[in-house]
């Protein structure tokens, strides 16, 4: 079992019951005083304990490679944990890597790129309704000063009162289940150390830990990991503008096309087992919702096409060279979500206001998960045997080509749909390292 007191509870829990949430990014600029500080938070720090009674509040502390440093950790330490999390997002091969060129590029991003000021601490304030997380991160405010602390910038998030994503389709389904999370466990759970480290990963071994040897003991990098914090902003109109001109414009042909490039209906129910109509029942019956495979029973993509968001994303079943390889391929490459929407929800009157997904992963190795999934998953065109199309939905495209097509299996002949203008365009980003409990407070002992 996992030491639930030790690990924070973002990494089981994504505080479901506390609708908004607060993302305050820090710099240290006295790292005696924010050493203090974060003393002081150790306490209350949300851990993966589940409660008796769900908390009115969760926080949550991560931070970055310069946080680290900032607070005096020793270079060997730091170097230590991987080189995509202390290069960060925006170093340009990483980008490359990502997507995030053209209009993805760092450059233009609102925080974490090389024109934005340096953040080093993220603060995670969630609870309910946006009148009590504002008072909540009020409260810290008038702290940071004291503390050695500058507030770069603050992003809001919040849980949508359906629970969709602003383009329209039920968000957060398809999580993986975790070894040692629950008393009973199912063959399709992943190993615990693919989520956290110092435990048995999907390569049989024990999850690597940040700072072990350069230490000589685990205290820094167990029961932690890495967060993959990403803001996208979706584009609404654009999405419904092409589904209107790729279609006759009618909301029952848009609905379907719309759910072959996601792969699931609005209401969250699979293609793969509600293929010519939405099924809102099994939308919302999270025993049945995420209970299917691809080889047996879509090995063609007939109902859910095989460059559909959620097929790329998670295979499942369906890669070379046979459906349990392809599993355990998978499950070396999942990550956990904690996503949140920001903006305003949509409508005809303000389709132009910013709006889009704030984006959290949480993973042991940022390059072998997270990445991976990005790069070689969402943005090939060559995903799976396709000749050329990116994720329809999430995929950056290249700059010599700002489209990309959807290819529709059916009989006898496949629809292609071309010209899948990018409706998501990344505008912030952030490696970070979530600590276990006993390392938050091990780092508030260092000494400059």
């Amino acid at each position: 079992m996992l030491e639930f007191d030790q690990i924070q509870g973002l990494v089981l829990s994504g505080y479901g019951h506390l609708d908004h949430a607060g993302y305050v990014f820090l710099r240290i600029d006295e790292a005696a005083k924010a050493r203090h500080w974060l003393a002081e938070q150790v306490p209350k720090v949300t851990n993966a304990r589940k409660p008796v009674v769900k908390p009115e509040r969760c926080m949550n502390i991560a931070l970055t490679a310069t946080g680290l440093r900032a607070l005096g950790l020793p270079h060997d330490a730091v170097e230590s944990f991987s080189t995509e999390f202390r290069e960060g997002p925006a170093e340009p091969n990483r980008a490359r890597i990502m997507g995030d060129t053209a209009l993805n590029d760092p450059a233009n991003w609102d925080y974490g790129g090389p024109r934005t000021e340096r953040f080093d601490l993220l603060l995670m304030l969630f609870a309910e309704g946006h009148a009590g997380r504002d008072a909540y991160r009020e409260e810290y405010r008038a702290g940071f000063e004291a503390a050695g602390l500058t507030e770069v910038c603050t992003q809001n998030g919040y849980r949508t009162p359906d629970s969709h994503e602003h383009f329209g389709f039920f968000d957060g389904i398809s999580q993986p289940g975790i070894v040692g999370a629950k008393e009973s466990t199912s063959p399709e759970d992943v190993q615990a150390g693919e989520f956290v480290f110092g435990y048995m990963n999907e390569y049989a071994h024990l999850s690597p830990v940040p700072g072990s040897t350069a230490l000589g003991d685990d205290v820094l990098g167990k029961n932690g990991t890495y967060l993959v914090f990403r803001k996208l902003a979706q584009d609404v109109t654009a999405l419904h503008t092409f589904l209107s001109s790729a279609t006759d414009g009618t909301a029952a042909q848009m609905d379907f096309l719309g759910a072959k490039m996601v792969g699931r209906w609005r209401s969250g129910a699979p293609l793969v087992l509600s293929p010519h109509a939405d099924d809102p029942l099994l939308g919302e019956d999270t025993k049945r919702n995420n209970a299917f495979l691809f080889a047996e029973a879509d090995p063609l993509g007939m109902a859910c096409p095989i460059g559909s968001h959620v097929r790329r994303t998670n295979p499942r079943d369906s890669l070379e060279p046979s459906p349990p390889e392809s599993l355990k391929t998978v499950r070396r490459h999942a990550i956990l979500r904690r996503g949140r929407s920001y903006g305003a929800l949509y409508d005809e009157t303000n389709g132009d206001h910013l709006r889009g997904l704030i984006f959290i992963a949480l993973n042991t190795d940022i390059k072998r998960q997270f990445e991976f999934i990005q790069g070689a998953w969402m943005n090939d065109p060559q995903f799976a045997g396709l000749y050329d199309g990116r994720d329809p939905i999430s995929a950056a495209r290249s700059p010599d080509n700002p489209h990309t097509t959807m290819t529709i299996p059916r009989f006898p002949f496949s629809r292609e749909v071309c010209g899948v203008p990018q409706m998501v365009t990344t505008q912030g980003a952030g490696y970070f390292f979530l600590p276990g409990i006993a390392a938050l407070e091990y780092l508030s002992t260092l000494q400059s």
